[in-house]
């Protein structure tokens, strides 16, 4: 059992497949919280600062996908078709 979790966790992950009108800064943000040591990981705080630096556009294209719950926490729900 030791052997599978060390194998898990020491292979590379397979790479994320986002769609073709994801901004970019999606795309990083959900890199970095995919990092295998959850120091590397952005906190709720750092990922709701990038999320405003989207132009009001594409905040309103996410609205679907994200629901700000408080200040520090998000509720990533997936409803692209």
């Amino acid at each position: 059992m030791l052997d599978v979790l060390q194998k898990a966790f020491n292979e590379p992950r397979c790479p994320l497949q986002f769609p073709d009108d994801t901004p970019e800064v999606i795309k990083e943000i959900a890199e970095k919280c995919l990092k295998q040591d959850p120091v590397n990981r952005p906190s709720c705080d750092d990922i709701i600062e990038e999320l405003s630096k989207l132009p009001s556009r594409n905040v309103r294209q996410l609205n679907d996908d994200v629901t700000v719950i408080n200040s520090s926490s998000f509720v990533f729900k997936v409803s692209r078709n």
